[in-house]
């Protein structure tokens, strides 16, 4: 008993000397990007999730950064990005980080799990006039400064997305937009065929058809940038389930096929369209163990690896 409760005091004294850094950095050095300014405000903790007030130059409200610490905390840890469905902090589909607090998947895996709210709905783009909606660069800053101050490293290989429906397109475009930035992207039921921008409340955040398609995934998976880096020791792009959307995964894993795109996908099974339904603790196994997906670039759907409760 002594020793377990030694093990928790030395756990929250890490924790704690880590938020304390934050704090003490934040207050030295604001984080800036080469187009805007992020203000991050001093941690505060509340039941395990750390938060933290954002102002950045690229949105038009103040948001919010919530981050899930692994006991215990490694020296350079990777982190997790879930990527939000809805704006501000609406919760229509759940909340990403109850249900990663819920499963204890920063600790079962060892790694940092962070989300972030947005001003308008998120969709993972920068608009081609609006300032105040450029969304794939306010994602962008706070990587960059989750990379100095809690994974202390901008190694891609520990920067890795995963998302659902809208953020599963963002999580796919912000990886092949900018692959030399994040190493693998999950995507969960989400409509990855997508050609019309005007569904789904895109056409606001996009902005214009031309600008859509810049970050149209099946213009993004023959992009030069993309192709050119190099070969990583497992498939970088991982599409699996459906709720919604299992006519879209389809199309898009044949594509991939016929583009010899190496990738996972795992065909189902169906669940319901929200954070809830079981499928988050399955992806952060394809995401984190190399042996779940070793060897399985397709073509033929994989079974999901158990997932330990």
């Amino acid at each position: 008993m002594r020793t377990q409760l030694a093990s928790r005091i030395t756990c929250f004294a890490v924790w704690g000397a880590l938020i304390a850094h934050v704090a003490i950095a934040m207050a030295e050095e604001p984080s800036r990007s080469k187009a805007g300014t992020l203000e991050v405000g001093a941690p505060i903790e509340s039941e395990g999730v750390i938060e933290h007030r954002l102002r950045s130059s690229f949105q038009a409200e103040e948001t919010r950064l919530q981050v899930l610490l692994p006991e215990p905390l490694p020296a350079t840890p990777s982190v997790v990005y879930l990527l939000p469905v809805e704006p501000r902090d609406e919760h229509r589909y759940g909340d990403p980080i109850e249900e990663a607090k819920r499963r204890g998947l920063a600790s079962r895996h060892g790694v940092i799990v962070v989300s972030m709210t947005f001003s308008a709905l998120p969709w993972y783009a920068d608009h081609p006039e609006d300032e105040k909606s450029q969304q794939e660069q306010y994602l962008l800053q706070v990587a960059d400064w989750m990379a100095k101050r809690y994974v202390r490293s901008d190694d891609p290989q520990r920067h890795l997305l995963l998302g659902f429906s809208k953020s599963g397109w963002g999580a796919w475009t912000l990886m092949l937009r900018n692959p030399e930035r994040f190493g693998r992207a999950l995507a969960w039921d989400a409509p990855m065929m997508m050609q019309d921008h005007t569904k789904y409340g895109a056409k606001p955040i996009f902005g214009t058809l031309e600008r859509f398609r810049e970050y149209e995934v099946r213009s993004l998976l023959t992009a030069s940038r993309w192709r050119k880096q190099p070969a990583a020791e497992s498939p970088r792009l991982i599409l699996t389930g459906y709720g919604n959307f299992r006519n879209e995964h389809v199309a898009m894993h044949e594509l991939l096929v016929k583009s010899n795109t190496p990738h996972v996908y795992v065909d189902g099974p169906q669940r319901k369209h929200t954070w809830h339904t079981g499928w988050v603790a399955e992806g952060f196994e394809l995401l984190l163990t190399r042996a779940a997906i070793q060897g399985k670039e397709s073509p033929k759907p994989l079974k999901m690896p158990a997932v330990r409760k």
